[in-house]
């Protein structure tokens, strides 16, 4: 084998390993496309009174907890659910009680993208914690 082909096998194993490390960079898990759904809600979003459905706890380890809530916006109303099992531990939920108001923020642009609860902002209101 020739010094010249060495060099560009050299160069393809370098070439492709570059090429795999970028395309999982810039891949985002479930987790972190929620999060980041979230954070844009909660930046962007308008806020509207809403109403707590239920709280379902997970019915196994690792299942989702998920609180469900209505809201109406333009005479539209809208019935949502927002898996809490996905915020961070240090967020505090307290005790969501059925058919207690919420505030909800919703995007603008699509109403029926919407959040009662977030890291860095909260619509359960004082009468809904423990």
């Amino acid at each position: 084998m020739g010094v010249y082909t060495l060099v560009l096998v050299g160069a393809g194993i370098v070439a492709g390993g570059v090429a795999v490390a970028l395309s999982f960079r810039g891949r985002k898990s479930e987790a972190e496309k929620e999060r980041e759904r979230r954070l844009k809600i909660n930046a962007a979003g308008r806020i509207c009174d809403g109403t707590i459905e239920k709280l379902a706890e997970p019915a196994t380890a690792g299942s989702a907890r998920l609180l469900y809530y209505s809201y109406t916006v333009g005479g539209v109303t809208y019935s949502a659910a927002q898996d809490l099992s996905m915020l961070p531990p240090k967020v505090r939920i307290g005790n969501c009680h059925e058919g207690f108001p919420a505030s909800v923020k919703y995007h603008p642009q699509d109403p029926s993208s919407s959040i009662v609860i977030c890291e860095l902002w909260s619509g359960l209101r004082p009468a809904a914690h423990s």
